[in-house]
């Protein structure tokens, strides 16, 4: 009989904690997602005016100096969302205003309508989970708070990628780094559930990476060869933009801490110097995804990657707000249809599939998250490539994060 109450009282939490979690994914899909159409308009919008040589500069100072401001406003110091949520996480006792979440918000939107290299996802996750730590605070939850603002980010993620297992997966390895947390695995899929469906079936739209859908090739060691191949990229690529990012902050901190006005200006000149060599670079990217298969100059691919990750750094770390997923996303793709356009391989597709496993999770310590990401966009036929570049970059980049 003890057994059995024990069986109901761990039944009725376990209820619980899925109803909440199902709930935050309702209110979280529902803000995350609208948020993200915004974003997305304003980074198309971007291509509009980047036809006037005038307006890009005028735009991009002005949007970039008050992003900059909003950013020095909140408790934050830092643009980049993932970096903020990371921190609130561990060393705020997972504390974020309200207040803070709406600079954060207004400054991402400022950046990519200045044409800055910022991805939304981010912006979803920490989204989600401020959201969810005010609704627990306010529904008086007393414990695990931090536990459902958790589930909340990943309802954001799982919202924007349109792809709920990696949404789930996400919350079982990125606030840990190389560790895991199983136990907040039945909430975090029922809230990327029902944030996923919320998404798809109230605002439509495709899955990010749909454009990409291998076809059907037999396994072989050319494959593997080539997939352990571009791992090891990911690792050399991610090691540079680690390097960067620290040289930039120094550069920051030196050299410019002084003026700090002209910090913005950095930003916005690099986004006028890319605009004149490679304009499909600003932005989201979300409309350069699709178009990636379709380069068959390596060299192009090869330019598109590098510069993407590093205006996407020098954009955060000088006055920009936003995410970095999307970004290392289409920096992994290029690296992938670079190699295989290189070498003239037939399975450029699956290539693009093993850079972006291996770059995203090398930048983000996440394997299992890369490897369920590349089976959602991919297919089954993805997952050996990206499962095997994924644990090379992993394994090979230590605790080197971006």
């Amino acid at each position: 009989m003890r057994e059995l109450r024990l069986s109901i009282v761990w039944s009725r939490r376990v209820l619980t904690e899925v109803c909440l979690a199902s709930l935050i994914g309702l209110l979280i899909g529902v803000i995350t997602t609208a948020y993200g159409l915004v974003f997305n308009y304003l980074s198309t919008a971007v291509e509009t005016y980047l036809k006037n040589f005038t307006l890009v500069i005028a735009l991009s100072t002005l949007l970039l100096l008050t992003s900059y401001v909003l950013v020095r406003s909140s408790s934050f110091r830092s643009g980049s969302v993932l970096e903020d949520f990371l921190l609130t996480y561990h060393f705020r006792g997972g504390y974020v205003s309200i207040k803070d979440l709406a600079l954060i918000l207004i400054a991402s939107l400022a950046t990519v309508s200045a044409g800055g290299s910022v991805g939304v996802a981010g912006i979803a996750v920490f989204t989600g989970y401020a959201l969810a730590k005010y609704l627990v605070d306010r529904l008086g939850i007393i414990y695990d708070r931090k536990y459902y603002s958790i589930v909340g980010a990943v309802a954001g993620i799982s919202a924007v990628f349109k792809a709920p297992l990696t949404g789930m997966a996400f919350s079982l390895e990125m606030p840990f780094k190389r560790g895991i947390e199983v136990s907040y695995l039945l909430p975090s899929l029922a809230s990327a559930l029902t944030a996923y469906v919320v998404s798809k079936l109230f605002f439509g739209g495709r899955e990010l990476l749909e454009f990409i859908k291998p076809k059907t090739y037999a396994l072989t060691y050319s494959l593997i060869l080539h997939s352990i191949m571009i791992g090891f990229l990911a690792v050399l690529t991610v090691f540079m933009a680690y390097t960067l990012k620290y040289s930039l902050r120094f550069i920051k901190v030196k050299f410019l801490a002084k003026y700090p006005y002209t910090i913005p200006l950095v930003a916005s000149s690099t986004i006028i110097f890319t605009f004149t060599t490679v304009p499909e670079v600003l932005g989201s990217g979300y409309s350069l995804i699709p178009k990636l298969l379709e380069i068959e100059e390596y060299g192009a691919l090869i330019s598109i990657s590098l510069i993407k990750l590093i205006l996407t750094l020098l954009i955060l770390e000088f006055g920009g707000a936003g995410g970095i997923f999307v970004p290392l996303l289409i920096s992994g793709a290029a690296l992938g249809a670079a190699y295989g356009r290189l070498l003239n391989l037939p399975y450029v597709d699956l290539l693009m599939m093993a850079g972006i496993a291996g770059v995203f999770s090398a930048g983000n310590k996440v394997l299992l998250t890369s490897v369920l990401l590349a089976a959602e966009s991919g297919g089954l036929i993805a997952v050996i490539p990206a499962g095997i570049s994924a644990a090379i970059a992993y394994s090979l980049s230590v605790y080197t994060s971006i």
